[in-house]
């Protein structure tokens, strides 16, 4: 069985499981009113399954509903967004398709991006 990784974020809560071969599933609740924010994915591809709620996708340059039942792909190194538009919580199932290392590196430069932002240069 998969070891499942939780954490709460400031939109929702995030389940994560490593399922072996590259691939990990997440359950991700997003409250009402809340969106996840502009983000790329790394080498790989992203599957979505909604499984209650309405959301509203950004996906480069387009911009959908998806609702209930609904499903989204994102492409490899493509930018995309999630708002909840619903009334309740919107609640997904995300699957993430791609090597492990793909997916760290994807992740360390994510976390070197963040770091930078909070640095501060002395004064001169």
């Amino acid at each position: 069985m998969a070891e499942v990784d939780w954490a709460a974020k400031s939109w929702g809560t995030q389940e994560e499981a490593q399922m072996g071969e590259g691939i990990s599933v997440q359950h991700l609740k997003i409250n009402a009113g809340e969106r996840l924010p502009l983000r790329m994915n790394g080498d790989f591809p992203e599957h979505w399954i909604v499984v209650k709620g309405t959301g509203r996708v950004h996906l480069e340059s387009q911009e959908f509903l998806v609702e209930t039942g609904g499903t989204v792909f994102i492409p490899p190194r493509t930018r995309y967004a999630l708002a909840n538009v619903g009334e309740g919580a919107l609640r997904l199932v995300a699957v993430h398709c791609g090597d492990e290392r793909s997916r760290k590196r994807d992740n360390m430069r994510d976390a070197l991006k963040k770091l930078r932002k909070l640095a501060v240069t002395p004064a001169e």
